[in-house]
Formats: C-alpha cells, structure tokens, sequence
C-alpha cells in the first residue's frame, strides 16, 4: 500500500491510475452502456448512468492521451459506436 503522506497530489493521482484494470473498465463501462440504452430518458437511472459513463469515458481519454496506455486496450471501439436508428 502506497504511503501517501510523502508525495505530491499528481504522484497521488497517477499511483491512483496506474492500479485502474483498463480492461475490467472497458467491461464495466460496456455493461454500463447496454444498461442505458435500454432506458428512455425520462428513467430515474438515466441520468445517474449517463454520469457514470462520462467517467468512465474520461478516464479512459486521460490513459491513452496522457499515460499512453494503448487504445485498444482501453476502449472497446465495436461496442463503444453509437449508430444513428
């Protein structure tokens, strides 16, 4: 366990990042979608898991742009595209 009280809030933060399971993430932020789009908009959930994928969806930018985390192993681009019905 890492000892916080000698390091500076961005060492705090990127210990943080770096213990995140990128592809344990992509999972839940899968199931996360599948759970929203089965959801109207007026649904009590909605919003709630909109606010969680947006999350996710920043973490996942910062890992790739910032850490150079690859890609793929980040986001799950077949399951992540939204298609127009």
């Amino acid at each position: 366990m890492t000892d916080y009280r000698n390091i500076t809030v961005d060492e705090k933060a990127l210990d943080l990042l770096s213990h995140i399971d990128w592809k344990l993430l992509k999972d839940q932020k899968k199931w996360l979608l599948e759970k929203v789009w089965n959801l109207k908009e007026s649904d009590p959930d909605f919003e709630p898991l909109q606010g969680l994928i947006h999350l996710c969806d920043a973490l996942q930018d910062f890992a790739v742009d910032e850490l150079d985390v690859d890609e793929n192993q980040v986001f799950d681009f077949e399951t992540e595209v939204v298609t127009p019905e």
